[in-house]
């Protein structure tokens, strides 16, 4: 079975696009620099600034080491704000790959597109099938509506 991509895109035109072209660069280094940290969720370009997520680790001299490591890569000419958030890049990847495998195993539930979405620090599904199965599966594997997104896709319907 062919997998929807990981990453939907969202249309950019104008001034967003070259607002995001902007940041490119600088996430694209951050997010090699940082991926394997466990304090490390993301980063999101708008507008105005890169934003950087990160999970707050219980000991401040790891986050404050974390932070200024982000704000060096960035230097003065770029406005960066690091936002905490609950989930790490690798926790919501587990998340999705868990749910993924738990979802091919089951017959009643198929998803239709799955990824995570940095800026809510979730994994998002669309679905096909009964909610009530999708639920008890999250309920399976621990997860609840704070780590997993599921929305149902209306246009699509599942033969059994």
């Amino acid at each position: 079975m062919e997998h929807p991509s990981d990453s939907p895109e969202p249309p950019k035109t104008g001034h967003r696009l070259r607002a995001a072209e902007r940041f490119e660069p600088l996430a694209t280094k951050v997010d090699r620099s940082l991926r394997h940290s466990k304090f490390y969720a993301g980063t999101v370009g708008s507008e105005e600034e890169l934003r950087v997520y990160i999970v707050r680790p219980p000991d401040v001299a790891d986050s404050d080491s974390l932070v200024a490591e982000i704000y060096s890569m960035a230097g003065s000419k770029v406005k960066i704000r690091v936002q905490p958030v609950s989930w790490s890049i690798k926790d919501l990847e587990t998340a999705r790959d868990r749910l993924v495998k738990a979802v091919d195993d089951c017959a009643e539930i198929v998803l239709s597109r799955w990824g995570l979405d940095i800026a809510s620090n979730r994994v998002v599904v669309g679905y096909v099938g009964d909610r009530c199965v999708l639920t008890a599966l999250l309920q399976s594997l621990g997860y609840d509506q704070d780590i997993v997104r599921a929305e149902k896709d209306p246009g699509l319907s599942a033969v059994f």
